[in-house]
């Protein structure tokens, strides 16, 4: 009798595979991520490389530059002008580290005084609140790393705006992202000891209402003056960012 199927692979096929349904698959995979909303759905799931990246560049790349090209400049110039380093989003994350590496670059000739930028400005930064709070713990750690150094031990100024953001919000797989509506509400509602909370319209959009004077980290509730993840181009975040930048005097 003769023997059906010996030269037959698993699908049927007569010694070819059959792909039709694998191409189909991978069609729609394809025709999806054309999709701008699936992607904007599924781009926290890069967050892990790309957190990397920018804490990569951000410990070495913009660090060196504030650090060992700015800072000296303001030391030589009248009055000492402030050295003011503005971020959003991951480009927020890679400011961050600016104070934190002053002290590991290489000793720039005839600087004693190593202290790093005088304001970091992060607008919905994209990194975790628990980087500046020891009492909270990552909920993946692999991922973030610990806490920072004391941030008090530097006289850099931290501000950060919080908003509700969809993409920051995704990123709580993660983290509590710091420019996350939510990172702010923990610490108002919690009296978190190493933040200091306002509201973008009041007082800091007010005529000469002052920024909180504190060595905190200052948390913003931001919400009334950004609507979206890349609604940071406006005149009222123009004007938040320069009253922010008043209130650093010369040193």
């Amino acid at each position: 009798m003769k023997q059906r199927g010996i030269d037959r692979d698993d699908d049927g096929g007569d010694g070819e595979p059959d792909d039709r349904g694998r191409m189909h698959a991978t069609g729609l995979i394809a025709h999806a991520l054309e999709d701008r909303r699936v992607v904007d759905k599924l781009g926290f799931l890069g967050y892990p490389a790309v957190s990397k990246d920018a804490d990569e560049v951000g410990k070495v790349t913009v660090s060196t530059l504030v650090n060992q090209v700015l800072v000296p400049l303001r030391d030589e110039l009248p009055r000492k002008p402030p050295v003011v380093v503005i971020g959003h989003s991951f480009g927020a994350r890679a400011a961050s580290w600016t104070p934190f590496t002053a002290r590991l670059l290489p000793e720039v000739p005839g600087m004693t005084d190593i202290s790093g930028p005088d304001l970091v400005a992060g607008l919905q930064a994209a990194f975790p609140a628990a980087r500046f709070d020891p009492t909270v713990k990552h909920h993946h750690p692999y991922v973030e790393g610990p806490a920072s150094a004391d941030h008090t031990a530097y006289r850099t100024l931290f501000a950060y705006t919080c908003a509700p953001d969809n993409r920051l919000l995704a990123g709580r797989v993660f983290d509590v992202m710091i420019g996350d509506i939510r990172a702010f509400e923990r610490a108002r509602d919690q009296a978190i000891p190493a933040f200091a909370t306002c509201e973008a319209g009041n007082p800091l959009d007010g005529p000469g209402a002052p920024v909180p004077a504190t060595d905190k980290v200052l948390l913003i509730d931001a919400h009334a003056i950004i609507k979206g993840h890349n609604d940071v181009r406006n005149e009222t975040v123009g004007r938040l960012l320069r009253t922010l930048m008043a209130r650093v005097g010369p040193r």
